[in-house]
């Protein structure tokens, strides 16, 4: 229903712009203006998908850069301070869902 709305709004304007410019010999862009704009539409919801995907996943890496930067700081290699990083946090997790499933009776 929304697409047939925009294409009537579009042939609508279409005829406006193509009387004014027969009748009163007026150019005007009013339609290719519109077709622009709609043109942008697509690109603009992309590029917000994008971002939110980016921002999801520097979210998730966040806890795994800030421990592993922590570990560098007090002298560990970059390759061994993102290894024991990982270990650790993958460690504390299990760690967290072992308990749920006990505290819930699954185990």
């Amino acid at each position: 229903m929304l697409l047939v709305a925009i294409v009537a709004g579009l042939l609508i304007f279409a005829a406006t712009e193509k009387a004014v410019r027969d009748w009163f010999d007026v150019e005007i862009s009013i339609t290719q203006d519109l077709w622009n704009a709609l043109k942008q539409v697509p690109e603009a919801i992309g590029k917000a998908l994008s971002d939110v995907i980016k921002a999801i996943r520097q979210f998730l890496a966040s806890p795994f850069t800030a421990f592993k930067a922590t570990l560098e700081q007090y002298g560990l290699s970059p390759a061994f301070a993102q290894g024991v990083a990982v270990f650790i946090i993958v460690l504390v997790l299990a760690a967290i869902l072992y308990g749920v499933a006990k505290w819930r009776g699954w185990l």
